[in-house]
């Protein structure tokens, strides 16, 4: 071993003890306050030599006196260490891990009749939903070309604008559920981490027929929130409703929605499609006159995103995503080491070798 890795090693050494803790340094002091009476009542014993006509005895004397105060320094130290091990001596260290905060999304989309209606297109060079929802184009029977030409409607828009969100939403953790909404609330699957299935359920966007119930008992909003206390969330909560229509309801209901959502601090966003929402406006300071829904979000302080076309409904939902992303944070955390166990084991060894050399120097006579 090179010179210089030797003194690095002892410059670690040094180092590490300069950052010991001790955990209980009373118990240590009391056992290390023993040497003290000891140390100012130990003299080493004199060389007393008279006439010794053998110079190789008188050498072997000196040499046993050495090792004696040898043998008596290796005790003192054995002591010293199970003084310092006993004061539960500790290393602290810092841990470092990767904290990953993820969100919960419930999207609750309309499939009430209007929502076979066209809705324009857009224009956008990463959206296509005739690309990200196929099932929509495929003809009835081989007869059917109407498939080729038939124009987007606004639930082949929502199809489409979830499977876009879906696909963004890369961060392992984060639960999506999907649902639809008519008369009556239906979940095609609870919040769940595989974006594969719950992208394969877009399809619930397809089917259409019946009313839009918002505010009733199974209702969309009802239904979001009761699906989020049946099963443990995230810290981040996000319902989204997807919707061409508007619905009343009493105050009376509107306030205790907007306690229930208050109550488990969820987010609410509602896309709004069609005449009665894009013809409103971007505030909360005039909401829609017979629009309650609206009424709702702005109560809760939630955000309203009027879509004109298939690629703002997809925009929108980008909007949400950005709002409220996946955090990764690194959180520190600082543990102790035991070290007690080396300074006994330090102790043990010096109090065997004291005994050794002490028993050693006797027999050199």
């Amino acid at each position: 071993m090179h010179f210089s890795a030797i003194i690095e090693y002892a410059y670690r050494i040094l180092e590490t003890a300069t950052q010991l803790k001790f955990n209980q340094p009373t118990l240590g002091l009391l056992m290390g306050g023993f040497l003290l009476p000891i140390l100012l009542l130990w003299k080493p014993r004199a060389l007393v030599v008279f006439k010794h006509p053998n110079l190789r005895q008188l050498t072997a004397m000196r040499a046993r006196n050495w090792w004696r105060v040898g043998s008596f320094v290796l005790l003192l130290s054995a002591w010293l260490s199970a003084a310092l091990a006993l004061a539960r001596p500790v290393l602290p260290y810092d841990v470092s891990h990767e904290v990953l905060s993820t969100v919960d999304f419930w999207i609750v989309t309309d499939i009430s009749g209007s929502m076979s209606e066209p809705i324009a297109e857009g224009t956008s060079a990463t959206f296509d939903v005739r690309k990200l929802c196929p099932e929509f184009w495929q003809p009835q029977n081989e007869n059917d070309k109407q498939s080729v030409t038939q124009k987007i409607s606004k639930s082949a828009a929502a199809c489409a604008a979830m499977r876009y969100f879906i696909s963004h939403r890369k961060v392992s953790g984060d639960r999506i559920a999907l649902c639809s909404f008519d008369d009556a609330v239906e979940c095609s699957w609870p919040l769940t981490q595989d974006l594969l299935l719950i992208s394969d359920s877009a399809t619930i966007a397809l089917q259409s027929g019946g009313g839009t119930d918002i505010f009733g008992p199974s209702g969309a909003v009802q239904g979001a929130i009761d699906g989020f206390k049946t099963l443990p969330s995230s810290q981040s909560k996000v319902i989204v409703i997807i919707t061409d229509g508007i619905d009343t309801a009493s105050e009376d209901r509107v306030n205790a929605l907007a306690a229930q959502l208050k109550a488990q601090e969820i987010s609410l966003y509602v896309m709004g499609m069609g005449e009665d929402w894009t013809k409103g406006s971007d505030t909360c300071s005039k909401p829609a006159q017979g629009n309650d829904l609206e009424k709702l979000v702005c109560q809760v302080r939630g955000q309203i995103i009027r879509v004109g076309d298939a690629v703002s409904l997809a925009d929108g939902l980008e909007k949400i995503s950005q709002i409220h992303p996946s955090k990764v944070s690194v959180e520190r955390l600082t543990k102790q080491r035991e070290m007690h166990r080396y300074f006994l084991i330090a102790s043990l060894l010096m109090t065997i070798l004291s005994i050794f050399t002490r028993v050693w120097s006797r027999d050199q006579l």
